[in-house]
């Protein structure tokens, strides 16, 4: 399976707006950020679809035209990053797969938490639209999608398929990015914050993270939120500290840097 570049084009203008998608995106928004700042064109690209984008989340139900600016910021925003995003969806729709021919229907749908959950017959999903959809035959097409942001969405219109959009999993998107990266650690997540997830490993509060590493805690606030929304540690608050704690998606992303 490869990426639906419509999808992906949605996806990444909602992460531009809103943000979010941790230290996958960083980067990517800030250069883009920077690009839109300079390009009018690609600024009123941008506008064009950020519109589009709203009126799918709130009405997924009704056609949404996509506007002809999808080609002129698809060339700054996705296609270069085509490579990462392609193995990324691959990675994802492998382990879904996976997950079917080994335990079936039950197995798939039951591995989509915390945003999906599955109690048959019904897959209740944390949707922007409260309602009760009824495939009636037509099937359910799943969409893996790396620029998702984290809530899924159910496009479903008179007598179609009803296609779910949802975003790969943190773990194939950050391996997706670190594969075949040399160090590929600090030319993912930058020296700093890769020193603070290698000292993370020893369970430090943030005020031995910033005496470590040499830098403010505030430094380490920022650090630690951007490594928590990828999914890289967890943090737990004890008395006064904030206590964090390695991932096993950290771990493996050690390993591998």
């Amino acid at each position: 399976m490869d990426f639906d570049p419509v999808w992906e084009v949605i996806g990444s203008v909602q992460v531009l707006r809103h943000g979010g998608g941790g230290v996958f995106f960083e980067r990517w928004r800030c250069d883009l950020r920077e690009q839109v700042a300079r390009d009018r064109e690609l600024r009123a690209a941008v506008h064009a679809l950020i519109a589009v984008a709203t009126r799918l989340i709130r009405f997924p139900d009704l056609p949404v035209p996509v506007p002809d600016e999808q080609a002129l910021y698809s060339r700054h925003a996705v296609e270069p990053y085509e490579e990462v995003i392609g193995a990324a969806v691959r990675l994802e729709a492998t382990t879904r797969a996976q997950a079917h021919l080994s335990r079936g229907t039950e197995g798939l749908l039951t591995g989509f938490g915390p945003t999906m959950t599955w109690a048959p017959p019904v897959l209740a999903v944390d949707h922007h639209v409260e309602r009760d959809l009824r495939l009636e035959g037509r099937g359910l097409l799943l969409v893996p999608c790396c620029f998702w942001p984290t809530r899924p969405v159910v496009v479903a219109r008179p007598r179609a398929q009803p296609v779910l959009v949802f975003p790969v999993t943190p773990e194939a998107r950050l391996t997706a990015a670190g594969a075949g990266a040399g160090d590929s650690l600090k030319a993912l997540l930058g020296p700093t914050r890769a020193a603070i997830l290698r000292s993370v490993l020893d369970h430090g509060t943030s005020t031995h993270l910033a005496r470590t590493n040499h830098i403010s805690p505030a430094t380490v606030s920022h650090h630690t939120t951007v490594l928590r929304e990828a999914g890289l540690i967890t943090t737990r608050r004890v008395a006064n500290h904030a206590v964090h704690a390695i991932t096993p998606l950290g771990l493996r992303l050690l390993a591998r840097g």
